[in-house]
C-alpha cells in the first residue's frame, strides 16, 4: 500500500491515493501501530480538506475507530 502512495504521488493520481492512506491508517491500528495510522489518517483527512471533501466522513470515521482502539473516547467523538 505505500508502494501504491509513492507511485501515485509520482504520478500525480489523487482520490485513489486519499481511499489508500485511510485504509491503510485503519490496517495500521487493527494491526497494532495506532499511533502510525493516526499520523496516517490525519495526512488523509488534510488531503480530503484540501481536494476532496466527499471523503471526509470516511476518513473521520477511520480517525474514530484508531481513537476507540486507545480507549480515548473523547477524541473519537470529536472526530464524528
Amino acid at each position: 500500500m505505500e508502494e501504491n502512495l509513492r507511485i501515485g504521488e509520482v504520478a500525480d493520481i489523487g482520490g485513489g491515493a486519499l481511499f489508500t492512506r485511510a485504509d491503510l491508517a485503519s490496517l495500521h491500528g487493527d494491526l497494532g501501530g495506532v499511533e502510525r495510522g493516526l499520523e496516517i489518517a490525519r495526512l488523509a483527512l488534510a488531503e480530503a480538506k484540501e481536494s476532496a471533501p466527499t471523503w471526509r466522513p470516511f476518513v473521520l470515521a477511520v480517525l474514530a475507530q484508531l481513537h476507540l482502539l486507545q480507549n480515548n473516547l473523547a477524541d473519537a467523538q470529536a472526530a464524528v
